[in-house]
């Protein structure tokens, strides 16, 4: 066996349904790193470890199911807007290949994904029209899509592997000849490229604005507000629309009690932050809008 060209064995492991992606990962890693392919090892690298701070491959994006916890009932859907739906239940799945695999072994059916303290607090102000303390939201990831991302990778080095066969490049057990690395060097191979997907959601941990500006909202005092959020890039038009919405609303009693109109302006000025027409992260600027809006009302 240890004569066997091990471009070969790649081909054997992609292919078996039930073979172990972190053993196939390191063997790609190997074979990448004798034969000095660079883009295909740091791919490895980052399948291996994990993306944290690096470009996220499209096959990495999943879409969860939000749903609430209603205390009678169990779990139920969480309704809200188109735009503001599809940033909240788009992740980006950084995890290592390694705890992706013990996540689809355990086999069930269902993973629970953890919300930001930021976002799980803006959505339970959004909660308007229930009666009762505001439900706890939860996002669930359906298994087979992480199982949908093990297959993308087997693929990706079934792919290389089989591009690597039709060069002549197989190698003799472990060991790569001076011939088959003098043909990587010139071929096409090297090209290897899985780019970034930017998402409506964008990064949820990314962006930052002027947090250590003094928050000096006085209640009741419209400009005082208006000031603070010009001074956090928020546009005129915007801050208008939010005097609307003030206008419109009746003045809550409890800062997660915001009103509709309030409580759509700020999934407004989020999905603006998601689609980066705001320069700002989405979990600052959940938390900004939440606290300003909530001085501005003396809530805060």
């Amino acid at each position: 066996m240890s004569e066997t060209s091990i471009v070969l064995q790649l081909q054997e492991l992609a292919t078996d349904p039930n073979s172990n992606v972190e053993e196939l990962l390191n063997k790609a890693l190997l074979v990448s790193r004798k034969l000095k392919i660079k883009k295909f090892r740091a791919w490895c690298e980052f399948e291996l470890e994990g993306y944290s701070g690096q470009e996220i491959p499209p096959y990495r994006k999943i879409r969860g199911e939000l749903k609430a916890h209603n205390p009678v009932r169990g779990l139920i859907p969480f309704i809200l807007p188109p735009e503001l739906d599809e940033i909240v239940t788009n992740i980006e799945v950084i995890q290592p290949i390694g705890e992706i695999c013990n996540l689809v072994n355990a086999d069930n059916g269902k993973i629970l994904y953890t919300l930001t303290s930021e976002m799980r607090h803006l959505l339970m102000q959004m909660q308007t029209d229930y009666v009762g303390s505001p439900m706890m939201p939860k996002l669930i990831i359906d298994v087979s899509q992480l199982m949908a991302i093990q297959t993308k990778v087997r693929n990706i080095i079934l792919n290389w592997s089989l591009k690597l066969e039709e060069e002549g490049i197989l190698g003799k057990g472990l060991k790569f000849s001076e011939k088959e690395k003098e043909k990587v060097a010139a071929m096409t191979v090297t090209n290897f490229n899985i780019k970034n997907m930017q998402g409506v959601a964008g990064n949820v941990t990314g962006g930052t604005i002027n947090q250590n500006n003094q928050m000096n909202i006085q209640p009741k005092d419209f400009d005082s507000l208006a000031k603070h959020l010009m001074q956090n890039k928020v546009e005129f038009s915007d801050i208008q629309a939010l005097q609307e919405a003030i206008e419109s609303d009746p003045a809550p009693c409890e800062p997660n009690k915001l009103g509709s109109n309030v409580s759509s302006w700020i999934g407004s000025m989020i999905g603006k932050a998601a689609n980066g027409s705001w320069d700002v992260g989405i979990a600052v600027a959940g938390t900004l809008l939440a606290e300003a809006i909530s001085k501005y009302y003396g809530l805060g």
